[in-house]
């Protein structure tokens, strides 16, 4: 019990590492894309190294193994994309909250694919995450007001932009995560997890690299190195069991999930 705890408390203090350095690429005029590209790819090769060096494991799982992990790993590129477009238009504080608020989404799809039951509790924490939304909307709003009256330019201020980046974020990174919770069901997500994530950062290295090769960008020194750090903060990752409850188990000590 007391190792769930510590990895849960572990997790959150990554997670909020990662929000940092999020807003620290920004104000380095780190692109969104390259950023996105750097902590994807850095992270498949630092998981592919401790699947083969540490755990020994064979990078050739089941295809519905790879095939979920790389539909799944495609939208948490897209997720963190969206994201940090977003965050040009507002702050690491309201944005950074909005995107852990996420978590939600998962147990809700749990909810209606799998016929979980959502006790007087769950609902009452679902309406306090809609309230949420709302008032961190609100804010955004307010703040933007502010700007404009002050005569200041408000380019980065953009409710419209903000809200839209921040509700696609929202709903692509609860998305996600599923993907174990589908391997679970099968009886695979014990076994497969750490490889499941080789190939879910693959896939969001791949899907960045053709956006960089579309854009012909390239990628600036603090773009690689806040991205590589990213990619090799103390990560842990959520695991649906094959009862649809969630717990909390170590993936790797150098894993960079996004929920």
């Amino acid at each position: 019990m007391f190792i769930g705890y510590l990895f849960a408390v572990l997790a959150m203090l990554s997670i909020g590492i990662l929000g940092i350095l999020s807003k620290l690429a920004d104000s380095k005029g780190c692109t969104p894309l390259n950023a996105t590209l750097v902590l994807f790819g850095g992270s498949t090769v630092f998981m592919g190294l401790y699947v083969s060096l540490v755990q020994g494991q064979s990078l050739n799982p089941p295809r519905i193994v790879s095939g979920t992990a790389l539909f799944f790993g495609a939208l948490a590129v897209l997720a963190f994309w969206t994201f940090l477009y977003g965050l040009q238009f507002g702050k690491i504080t309201t944005s950074w909250i909005f995107m852990n608020l996420s978590a939600v989404v998962p147990a809700t799809l749990s909810t209606f694919i799998y016929h979980e039951k959502i006790d007087p509790l769950k609902a009452l924490i679902l309406g306090l995450v809609v309230l949420s939304i709302f008032l961190l909307w609100k804010d955004k709003q307010t703040e933007s007001g502010q700007v404009a009256n002050k005569g200041e330019v408000p380019a980065r201020a953009n409710v419209k932009i903000w809200i839209t980046a921040m509700l696609c974020a929202f709903v692509l990174n609860g998305v996600c995560p599923f993907g174990l919770r589908v391997l679970a069901g099968r009886g695979l997500a014990q076994q497969y997890t750490a490889v499941y994530l080789v190939y879910w950062y693959l896939a969001g290295f791949a899907f960045g690299l053709l956006g960089l090769i579309k854009a012909r960008q390239r990628l600036s020194l603090a773009n690689l190195i806040i991205g590589l750090i990213m990619a090799r903060r103390p990560g842990k990752c959520r695991i649906y069991d094959g009862n649809g409850g969630q717990h909390v188990r170590r993936s790797t000590g150098r894993s960079a999930l996004l929920s």
